[in-house]
């Protein structure tokens, strides 16, 4: 478990942390302004432990920082290794209290003597990066990746971010090879969600679950299918999908295979929708459902809920993602 550290409160310098899954804000629960960013004050603190030898107890393990290594170093290597997840809640002086045991995790910050490195995240990030491991044709539980390898398990999103650790310093925020898709005009020391950027401001702050009306939503996009329209250039690769009919882009839809991060969506209502009117042009909603960018807060390829864009966000945050994608 995390060990104390004294008076951590007193010694770190008053930062912002952002997770290091979304690159959005960490909330205290007194700094929110209504219930919908709750989301923001629950966290979850990832680190990684060993078995000692006789497989009865768990000892997190050490990493030390070095000028001339880019990332922590773990030291000594140990052979059954897993990434641990402590739920915890936030108090912007880099510190997660741990919520079973009180006892201070503190973000990212690691010196050459060596200690434990944690990483926060929050807790809906955490499940939704679950999710999209759950929606990889193969897990590979390994902390090893293959050079350009997408990931397929915690252990690997673990290495992810611990290649992304600079080891000379402590950080409130991970570099990430997109900036997380936007928000780096509010996200500074401190979060002020109306600076620069006030539409990512938005978009961060949004949860990415617990929306009760996504299907609806999604379906309030439909159009009436038209005779002749281009779609060559819209999502989903025109080749792989050539002289397929409406009943099997409907289909597609509700069953939800080609668009993972849909998983909630209601199947039933979609196909209740092409039995009760019609004839609708799912081939057009569906490319571009299949379009990367429709997370943008200036995209007006389709009408969808702030929170369901932020989901698409964090997915294409987790598709991307590569050991060593920060290394210039």
């Amino acid at each position: 478990m995390p060990t104390k550290t004294g008076s951590p409160f007193q010694t770190i310098p008053r930062n912002q942390i952002y997770c290091c899954i979304c690159g959005g804000p960490f909330l205290e629960p007194s700094a929110r302004d209504d219930e919908s960013k709750d989301w923001l004050t629950r966290a979850v603190v990832l680190t990684t432990g060993h078995t000692t030898p006789d497989d009865a107890t768990i000892k997190l393990d050490t990493f030390r920082s070095h000028p001339s290594v880019p990332f922590p170093e773990l030291h000594p290597e140990h052979a059954q290794r897993r990434v641990l997840q402590f739920p915890a809640a936030y108090d912007e002086r880099n510190g997660f209290p741990v919520v079973a045991s009180g006892e201070n995790a503190v973000a990212m910050d690691i010196s050459m003597a060596g200690g434990h490195l944690y990483f926060p995240v929050h807790q809906l990030c955490y499940h939704l990066a679950q999710r999209f491991m759950d929606s990889q044709p193969v897990s590979r539980d390994t902390f090893q990746t293959q050079p350009g390898e997408e990931i397929s398990s915690v252990k690997q999103l673990w290495e992810v971010l611990l290649h992304r650790m600079p080891s000379s310093r402590s950080q409130y925020i991970l570099p990430e090879p997109h900036d997380y898709y936007g928000g780096a005009g509010c996200r500074n020391v401190y979060w002020e969600p109306d600076d620069g950027e006030p539409e990512y401001g938005e978009l961060l702050e949004a949860a990415p679950m617990g929306m009760a009306s996504i299907t609806e939503d999604i379906l309030k996009n439909l159009q009436p299918e038209a005779p002749e329209k281009p779609k060559a250039e819209i999502g989903i690769n025109e080749e792989e999908t050539v002289g397929y009919g409406q009943d099997w882009w409907c289909e597609a839809l509700a069953n939800k295979k080609p668009l993972p991060w849909l998983w909630d969506l209601d199947g039933e209502l979609v196909r209740e929708k092409k039995r009760n009117g019609g004839p609708w042009d799912w081939e057009l909603l569906m490319r571009k459902l299949s379009r990367p960018e429709i997370h943008e807060p200036s995209d007006t390829t389709l009408n969808l809920p702030v929170g369901l864009r932020n989901r698409r966000r964090i997915w294409r945050c987790l598709e991307e993602a590569r050991v060593g994608d920060t290394v210039s």
